[in-house]
């Protein structure tokens, strides 16, 4: 019968989307196994490590010039700095790799290098790029396959979907090349043994996105320090010997200062005009009593006044 025929041509249908979406996801997971980094083949430089906050105080109150209290919590987002054991396959190979638990980003060392002497100012350009003036480097991405956080849940935000929101993967994308392109890094741009054997970047976070603990803070102190210390270990030819264990080994008003301006310059970015008191007390930690940018204290939380 006429309906009888409906239903076997809605089975069939059903059928091949079914055996075709599977084949898909076969696909998907085989392309992200071939892209899964062999750690083997990289050694550890450097772990830079930085919580998140909380405003106890004076949140909003503290753009107008009022004194706010925060304090840094126990989740915490941290940045592993690796470098391969040998040079690129050839010299224009080696890559740029910013890996997160559920994707990878990647840029060609060379293509970035070429990119960054074409322009005056490749950080202007890059801030055009976020505003839609300008083309921004669009990385290779590849994400990795998530087992779902809740199985039963009917809806969840998996770090696939945070990924996308609110221009996520641009705004990444765009802070971390600003810091790794600022002027007084320049010297890395030249440094052979950086171009040829790239880096990646391994970054893990269990602070929430959007509650106001501080996640893009964290990102951008954590992100900060690295790419200080990283410099510092790449042209003092540091990197020739083992670096210090302590996470310690520059902690001098001046070190966190540069890191400092380095994560509020990176904050602009993320949300305009910022009071500095988010990454101050994620560069800092311990409870901060913080007023402007010139004028905080961390304080003992034992001690009253």
């Amino acid at each position: 019968t006429p309906q009888n025929s409906r239903w076997a041509s809605l089975l069939c249908s059903l059928s091949v989307a079914s055996f075709v979406g599977y084949q898909l996801y076969k696909q998907y997971v085989r392309n992200s196994a071939m892209h899964a980094l062999d750690y083997t083949q990289y050694k550890p430089v450097l772990t830079a490590t930085s919580p998140g906050k909380l405003i106890l105080c004076g949140e909003h109150a503290v753009v107008y010039g009022v004194t706010a209290i925060s304090t840094a919590i126990d989740k915490k987002t941290s940045i592993t700095i690796f470098m391969p054991k040998t040079p690129a396959i050839s010299p224009h190979a080696a890559t740029l790799i910013l890996k997160f638990n559920f994707a990878e980003l990647r840029w060609n060392m060379f293509d970035l290098s070429q990119m960054r002497q074409a322009h005056d100012d490749i950080t202007a350009e890059l801030l055009a790029s976020l505003y839609g003036k300008n083309e921004w480097i669009t990385p290779d991405i590849t994400l990795t396959p998530l087992q779902p956080v809740n199985p039963h849940a009917k809806l969840q935000r998996t770090e696939h979907q945070l990924l996308s929101l609110k221009q996520w993967d641009k705004q990444i994308t765009i802070v971390f090349l600003y810091l790794f392109f600022k002027r007084q890094f320049a010297s890395l741009w030249s440094d052979t043994f950086f171009l040829t054997h790239g880096i990646l970047l391994e970054l893990s976070s269990n602070i929430p996105i959007g509650v106001g603990l501080g996640s893009s803070a964290a990102w951008s102190t954590v992100l900060s320090g690295a790419i200080y210390y990283f410099y510092d270990y790449m042209v003092t030819q540091s990197r020739r010997r083992p670096l210090q264990k302590s996470a310690t080994m520059c902690m001098s008003k001046e070190c966190m200062q540069q890191i400092w301006n380095l994560a509020y310059e990176a904050e602009t970015i993320n949300h305009g005009t910022p009071s500095g008191i988010d990454n101050t007390t994620c560069l800092y930690g311990g409870y901060l009593k913080f007023k402007n940018k010139r004028e905080f204290s961390v304080v003992n939380a034992t001690t009253t006044t």
